[in-house]
């Protein structure tokens, strides 16, 4: 019986620490997931205002200011 119990115990501690690694392999994805849409956004905010820099500026020259 000594060994069915060692044996039960320690395929706990396994599922235990397979299930902790998933959760946190989980959650690094989600955090790059959402690291890479933010930068995703974040390059079309700045192509945006630098596309309209480049229009004022146009601009500016068209009228002669």
């Amino acid at each position: 019986i000594s060994m069915l119990v060692k044996t039960k115990i320690h395929s706990v501690l396994l599922n235990s620490l397979l299930s902790e690694n998933a959760s946190r392999n989980n959650a690094m994805k989600n955090a790059k997931d959402n690291a890479e849409e933010l930068k995703e956004e974040l390059i079309l905010v700045y192509n945006k205002l630098r596309q309209q820099q480049i229009t004022n500026e146009l601009s500016d020259i068209v009228n002669g200011i």
